[in-house]
C-alpha cells in the first residue's frame, strides 16, 4: 500500500469543513518529551488571490494530520493535530501557493492563566484559628460530640480552656482561661476527641503558650512536643515534632504545618519539655484541615497534599471548561502515589503542566498526543521498541554527556533553605551544583521530592544517541519500522551493535573512546525516547537513559523570573 497523507480541516467548534488535496509539500515536525508538537507548515497549490481565507484557510481552524499505510487500517492513524496560527502567499516564478503554519494544541495552554472556578481540588484554605478552626468555643470539657480531656490539670486551669477564645488570667485563680499542668509535671498531653464516627484530617494547629500579662511564666511554655493522630485511642501516630522552640511571647501565636493523609478520631499534643519550670501551660489551641476552596477568577491557587496528577486533572478541567482542546481520558493520567502541596500564581496552563512534571517522581513523563489528550506516565521497565542495526536503523551515533550533571542543590523555598547532595555521584565525578529558587514551594517535603527527582536523574552522564529508522512502507526485505507506533516516553533496546569499526549500513558515528564505553553494552540498557523528528519516510530519533532537565532550560529560568515579579499579586485581579 502506498503511504498517503490526508489534511482533514474543522472550524473553531470542531464540525467538518473539508480535506485538503492540494498539498505539495512533505509532512515534516518534531514532538519532544514533557512538551508538544512543533509548527507544521502546509504548502497549498492555491492562486494567491483566492486562496480560501475565510473559509477552510482560517485563524483558528482546527487541522488533523492522518496517515494511511500498510499498518493503520482503512481509518487510518492520525499523528498530528493542531490550529491554523498563520498563512502566507508566496509567489515564486509562475509558482503560487499557500503557507499555512500549523501549531500543536500545546502551545495553547500559554493563551489561557490558571483560574478559580468554584470547582474542583485547587485552593486549600484554612481557618486562622481560635475561631475558625475546628474546634468550637467550649465552655466545658464537652460540646457536641467534641470531648477535651488531659494527662493532669491545676486547680481551675482545665484542659477546656485552651478552647475558650479568651488569653486572660484570673489573678484570684477562678477564671483562668489557660491549661496547666498538675504541680511537678513537666510534662503532659492535651487530647481532643472528635467522637464515634467522627475523624478529620488535621494538617495544622495554632498554639499560644503564653497568656496576657504572664512574661513571669515564660519557662513554663512548652519547648518540645509532639503531635499525634489516633483512632483506638491506644496506638498513637506521630504526625509532627517540635523539639527546641524558642522563647514565647506574650500572646504570641504560632502556626504549624505537617503533612497528613490521613484521618483520626483522636488528636493529642504531647509535651516533652518546658523551659524548666515545674508544670506546664498553654494559652489557646486549635485545629485545622485543609477545605477546598476556589474562588471565581482567583489567579492563586494553592494545591495542599495531592497526588501532582490530581493536579494536571483539575488544570485540565479548568482549561477545556474555558475552551481549550487538551484533555485527559481514563487510563492517560496515571496516580503516582505520592502527595505534595504547591501554589500557583499568575501561572498559565502550560506552566502548570511543566511544573506538576517538575513534581513527579523520579522517571515519570508528560506526552502530548495527536489525539488531543495529555499523557502523564511512569518510564516503563521494559522496551516498548525494539531498533535493530543494518535492518531498520541506517544511522546511528552515540555519546556520553558529562557536563549537565547535577549532585548538589541548595533550594529556596517559601520558608526554608535546605541542601541536597548525592554523595556517591559527588565522590566519583567531583560536585555539580545547581540552585533551585522557588517561593511556591510551601514545605520542604515537597522540596526533598523534587530535588531527590534531580539528583537521581542527573547524578551519572547521560547517555545520548541519534537513530534514524527506516519506515517500513518504503523498506525492502521485511525491514524498516512502522514509524507512526513510536511515542516520545517510549522506551527502546538497539541491537547488532557488534563492535567498533564493524558495519552493514550506510552511515555509523562513534564517539565513545573517552569514556572506555563499549558501544556493545547499548543492547543491554533500556533508553528512553526524548524526541521525534518525523519525516515520511523516516524518523531521526534522540533517546536517552535520562530526560532533559526542565529546571536548566532558559524558558523555565524566564518563568521564574516571571513567577518573583507576580508573587504579591492580590488572589483577584482587579
Amino acid at each position: 500500500m502506498t503511504k498517503r497523507f490526508i489534511y482533514k480541516i474543522y472550524d473553531k467548534n470542531g464540525a467538518y469543513l473539508t480535506t485538503w488535496n492540494d498539498v505539495v509539500n512533505d509532512a515534516q515536525f518534531t514532538s519532544t518529551i514533557n512538551l508538544g508538537f512543533s509548527e507544521l507548515k502546509v504548502k497549498l497549490a492555491r492562486e494567491i488571490d483566492n486562496y480560501g481565507e475565510g473559509g477552510d484557510v482560517k485563524y483558528g481552524n482546527w487541522v488533523r494530520l492522518y496517515v494511511f499505510d500498510n499498518e493503520s487500517g482503512q481509518n487510518g492513524v492520525c499523528i498530528y493535530s493542531g490550529f491554523i496560527d498563520s498563512y502566507e502567499p508566496i509567489v515564486d516564478g509562475r509558482q503560487e501557493t499557500i503557507e499555512v503554519t500549523i501549531v500543536s494544541w500545546w502551545w495553547e495552554l500559554n493563551r489561557y492563566l490558571l483560574e478559580g472556578t468554584g470547582t474542583g481540588i485547587d485552593s486549600l484554605i484554612y481557618g486562622n484559628g481560635f475561631s475558625n478552626g475546628l474546634m468550637p468555643i467550649m465552655s466545658g470539657y464537652t460540646s457536641g460530640t467534641i470531648t477535651v480531656s488531659a494527662s493532669s490539670e491545676l486547680a481551675a486551669y482545665n484542659a477546656w480552656k485552651v478552647f475558650d477564645a479568651s488569653l486572660t488570667h484570673d489573678p484570684s485563680g477562678v477564671n483562668n482561661h489557660i491549661w496547666a499542668t498538675a504541680s511537678g509535671s513537666i510534662t503532659g498531653w492535651l487530647k481532643i476527641d472528635f467522637g464515634a464516627g467522627n475523624t478529620k484530617q488535621v494538617q495544622r494547629y495554632a498554639m499560644v503558650a503564653l497568656a496576657n500579662d504572664r512574661t513571669q511564666w515564660k519557662d513554663q511554655c512548652p519547648k518540645a512536643w509532639t503531635f499525634e493522630g489516633s483512632n483506638d485511642n491506644a496506638n498513637w501516630t506521630i504526625l509532627d515534632t517540635r523539639s527546641n522552640e524558642s522563647y514565647w511571647g506574650e500572646a504570641e501565636k504560632r502556626v504549624y504545618d505537617f503533612e497528613n493523609y490521613n484521618t483520626y478520631r483522636y488528636y493529642r499534643l504531647n509535651i516533652s519539655a518546658n523551659f524548666g519550670s515545674t508544670l506546664v501551660v498553654v494559652a489557646e489551641l486549635d485545629l485545622m484541615e485543609g477545605i477546598a476552596f476556589s474562588r471565581v477568577g482567583s489567579t492563586q491557587l494553592k494545591y495542599r497534599l495531592q497526588d501532582p496528577s490530581a493536579i494536571l486533572k483539575d488544570a485540565l478541567d479548568k482549561f477545556t471548561g474555558q475552551g481549550g482542546k487538551l484533555d485527559y481520558a481514563t487510563g492517560a493520567v496515571d496516580l503516582t502515589g505520592t502527595s505534595m502541596q504547591y501554589e500557583f500564581n499568575t501561572t498559565t496552563f502550560q506552566e502548570v503542566v511543566q511544573k506538576i512534571v517538575d513534581l513527579c517522581p523520579q522517571d515519570w513523563y508528560l506526552r502530548v498526543g495527536a489525539d488531543d489528550l495529555i499523557y502523564l506516565k511512569p518510564k516503563a521497565s521494559t522496551a516498548t521498541h525494539k531498533f535493530t542495526i543494518g535492518k531498520n536503523v541506517t544511522y546511528y551515533k552515540q555519546e556520553k554527556r558529562l557536563e549537565n550533571i547535577v549532585n548538589y542543590i541548595y533550594f529556596t523555598g517559601a520558608n526554608f533553605y535546605k541542601k541536597f547532595i548525592n554523595t556517591g555521584s559527588v565522590s566519583a565525578y567531583g560536585r555539580y551544583v545547581q540552585k533551585i529558587v522557588d517561593d511556591k514551594v510551601p514545605d520542604a517535603g515537597t522540596a526533598t521530592i523534587i530535588a531527590n527527582n534531580i539528583l537521581n536523574k542527573l547524578s551519572a552522564p547521560e547517555i545520548r544517541v541519534t537513530l534514524k529508522v527506516l519506515d517500513s512502507n518504503n523498506a525492502v526485505n521485511e525491514s524498516g519500522y512502522n514509524i507512526e507506533s513510536i511515542k516520545v516516553g517510549d522506551t527502546c533496546k538497539i541491537f547488532n551493535a557488534t563492535k567498533k569499526g564493524y558495519n552493514m549500513w550506510d552511515e555509523v558515528s562513534w564517539d565513545i573512546d573517552a569514556w572506555d564505553y563499549d558501544i556493545t553494552n547499548e543492547t543491554a540498557t533500556l533508553l528512553q525516547i526524548q524526541k521525534i523528528d518525523y519525516f515520511p519516510d523516516y524518523v531521526l530519533l534522540e533517546i536517552s537513559n535520562r530526560q532533559p532537565d526542565l529546571a536548566q532550560r532558559i524558558e523555565q529560568i524566564n518563568k521564574r523570573l516571571v513567577e518573583s515579579l507576580t508573587t504579591d499579586n492580590p488572589v483577584i485581579p482587579q
